[in-house]
């Protein structure tokens, strides 16, 4: 017995660290200046997970910064007598439970297009710029259960005998929190406003839920907290020891570049840099817009927190993971700075859920309990004692904080699910349509067809 639950455990382990690699192919060349990738521990790699030297990741994000040098000369050359259309830079930060195939996978998507569905990207003034980590489910939980300790990751060989105690914490926590989490449940049942198949699915599986939210509290919360780590370590602009010698995350590298570039001209708008080419300088006016969806909003807000010289025009939350008190304290002050500038102020639009659809969501098996990864980490993940803690992207959360009369930085776009062109699904948001959709809600004249948008807008509840 007990060999076979050591082999079974080394098993788990050979499968956690075998973290599959991955090559674009000539296909997907155009994607190369549109993208970083970050290691889980923020330092900067390529898509064989290879450390990126100082020197080699600065030239991949001189690619990047090349290829809007570029589409900056064709908007400009384009532009209508009289002056230049401004530039626009869309920085995208992904979220949480997202591996590195499903950061490609949507890129395709949005960049190259396919048969059946047309790319976005191609179809608007944009240049997109992502910004891809590693926050799938698995390697989290084996980062928790077997490499980092005591903030830092260490060999499987120095984690694995600490790993039974891991993992019994983790099951105890979550079993002695049982009475809490089954009373999370029930209110959340409660907003969801039950109808009569609601009832009979809820009684048919609660002896199933009643078994699965303990272990869903003890490894979700583990999960969460490692890809919170890795969110922090993306952006820091301090990193220890690590084989790519990057002095800080991969994501603060290429927004520290950015700023670089971007000045402020005499009348104060922001201004896009070219570098001289035969002599002669060229610039021209630049509109930067920030999208983080669910956790990719922590890690806008740390970005700007610490780069409050950057202008971004539009700051753009999907179902936010970040919680209120964090927009407040992190991004509220960048957003107070920005508030007088010459060519519009700093906005920060929030589109989320319904109540109904938040509180229903199921999971693929349908034997977890029902909610969004909002609900869950809100009712699960996260110590929540004032209402501040509460995450952003809950309709029930902002509505009940700011009580109709939210700051004039904020303007929340919540859905109906009363129509097929709204997103349904906390995951949904940056799917084609909706993200559509969502693009033109925010910036209508961003697409080059101007009837692209009839009928394409999403309502602001707040």
């Amino acid at each position: 017995m007990r060999r076979a639950g050591l082999a079974s455990l080394l098993a788990l382990l050979l499968a956690g660290c075998a973290i599959a690699k991955f090559s674009l192919g000539p296909e997907d060349a155009p994607l190369l200046p549109h993208y970083v990738l970050a290691h889980e521990d923020g330092w900067p790699a390529s898509t064989e997970r290879e450390a990126l030297q100082p020197e080699a990741y600065e030239a991949h994000v001189d690619r990047i910064l090349a290829g809007i040098d570029a589409h900056a000369r064709r908007i400009w050359a384009e532009s209508r007598e009289g002056g230049k259309d401004p530039l626009r830079i869309l920085v995208f930060v992904h979220g949480g439970l997202n591996g590195y195939a499903a950061d490609f996978r949507r890129m395709r998507e949005l960049v190259r297009g396919g048969p059946e569905r047309p790319a976005i990207f191609p179809r608007t003034f944009y240049y997109p710029v992502f910004v891809n980590w590693n926050s799938a489910l698995g390697d989290s939980l084996f980062d928790d259960l077997i490499f980092i300790r005591f903030g830092k990751r260490r060999p499987w060989w120095v984690g694995l005998p600490t790993a039974p105690f891991v993992l019994g914490a983790r099951l105890a926590e979550g079993l002695f929190s049982t009475p809490n989490s089954w009373w999370a449940n029930t209110r959340n049942f409660d907003e969801l406003d039950p109808q009569p198949a609601d009832w009979a699915e809820s009684l048919a599986l609660l002896p199933i839920r009643g078994l699965t939210t303990p272990f869903l509290k003890a490894f979700g919360t583990s999960a969460w907290q490692i890809m919170r780590r890795r969110a922090d370590l993306l952006v820091t602009p301090r990193l220890g020891d690590n084989p790519a010698n990057a002095t800080e995350g991969a994501a603060q590298t290429l927004v520290r570049k950015l700023c670089a570039r971007v000045t402020c001209g005499g009348s104060g708008e922001p201004v896009w840099r070219i570098p001289p080419r035969d002599g002669a300088l060229e610039s021209g006016p630049v509109e930067i817009t920030f999208v983080g969806h669910s956790m990719g909003a922590l890690v806008v807000n740390r970005l700007l927190a610490s780069r409050h010289e950057l202008p971004v025009r539009r700051i753009v939350y999907l179902a936010p993971a970040a919680s209120i008190d964090e927009v407040e304290g992190l991004l509220a002050p960048y957003l107070k700075a920005h508030s007088g500038a010459p060519t519009g102020a700093s906005e920060l639009r929030v589109f989320v859920l319904s109540r109904k659809d938040e509180a229903g969501e199921r999971d693929p098996s349908g034997l977890l309990p029902r909610g969004t990864l909002l609900v869950w980490i809100d009712n699960f993940f996260e110590p929540v004692t004032i209402p501040g803690h509460l995450r952003l992207g809950r309709y029930k959360a902002y509505g009940d904080y700011y009580r109709g009369a939210p700051p004039p930085y904020l303007r929340v776009h919540a859905m109906t699910s009363a129509s097929a062109t709204e997103p349904r699904t906390h995951g949904s948001f940056d799917d084609g349509p909706f993200f559509e959709r969502i693009l033109c809600t925010v910036d209508r004249d961003a697409f080059r067809d101007p009837q692209t948008c009839a009928d394409k807008i999403y309502a602001s509840g707040e």
